[in-house]
């Protein structure tokens, strides 16, 4: 189904209160191939109009981000050079991404981690192990209806 036809819904049944027009641009940062590709694999399945980009390191995120306007941001917490955290200060420097949803994801986590991703503006958690596509499409809609996402939003590039 074109994206341009296709309402984004919370579930089968019910859409979000804005009809969207544009597709999700969503931004992968993971230092795993295996787990991009994995978190890709899932979205496919979930329905939902969503073109991926991704980048492995901080120093990736940092130059897509300049570049680029992303509607979600998937961020591993553990990297090679620094943790999610680190890139959610990145993402709080550039203006073009400020309405980006943040969405934290990583293999186990305490609380105290998890609350301070929260505190630094992450609007989900989601534990890679466990993350199927009902829980995908959930932490997408989710946070796309906080924000009040209506695809009247330029896609990257644009």
């Amino acid at each position: 189904m074109p994206a341009d036809d296709y309402a984004l819904k919370t579930d089968d049944q019910t859409p979000l209160p804005h009809k969207t027009e544009t597709t999700v641009q969503a931004l992968i940062l993971d230092d795993s191939n295996f787990d991009r590709k994995r978190l890709r694999r899932i979205a496919k399945h979930t329905g939902l109009p969503i073109k991926f980009t991704s980048c492995a390191s901080l120093i990736a995120f940092e130059k897509l981000i300049q570049d680029a306007k992303f509607h979600i941001v998937f961020i591993d917490y553990r990297l090679p050079e620094g943790n999610g955290l680190e890139a959610l200060k990145i993402l709080e420097k550039y203006e073009k991404n400020s309405q980006a949803l943040p969405i934290l994801i990583a293999g186990d986590l305490d609380g105290d981690v998890v609350a301070s991703a929260f505190k630094a503006g992450c609007v989900d958690y989601i534990a890679k192990r466990k993350v199927d596509k009902r829980q995908l499409r959930h932490s997408i809609l989710n946070a796309l209806a906080q924000a009040g996402f209506s695809g009247d939003q330029k896609s990257p590039g644009q």
